[in-house]
């Protein structure tokens, strides 16, 4: 059992290695450059955006805080976001799409 927690331990530490290796190359990197980088990057215009709706995520859910499900008119997409409180996405949306944002 103690050996089982201990790997546990060393992969979270591995993934939170990675994880920080990772936004280390996107700050770095222009958006052209991270749109490239992975084929399934794409975009999303306001215009096709019908609702967005916003929902805080219990402690169940960690490392991530906020879920956001963007309806369009022939799909809905789901994502989770880590490091970036309700509020803060919230006011970013807000920003741009105020009349499209529900929080849940």
């Amino acid at each position: 059992m103690i050996s089982l927690l201990g790997g546990g331990a060393v992969g979270y530490w591995l993934y939170l290695r990675s994880e920080r290796k990772q936004a280390q190359k996107l700050k770095k990197s222009s958006l052209e450059e991270v749109f490239k980088s992975d084929k399934k990057n794409y975009e999303l215009p306001y215009t096709i955006i019908s609702e967005v709706e916003l929902k805080k995520l219990s402690k169940m859910w960690w490392p991530y805080h906020v879920e956001v499900l963007i309806h369009t008119e022939k799909k809905k997409r789901k994502y989770r976001l880590k490091d970036i409180n309700l509020e803060q996405i919230s006011n970013l949306l807000g920003s741009v799409i105020p009349e499209k944002i529900t929080i849940k």
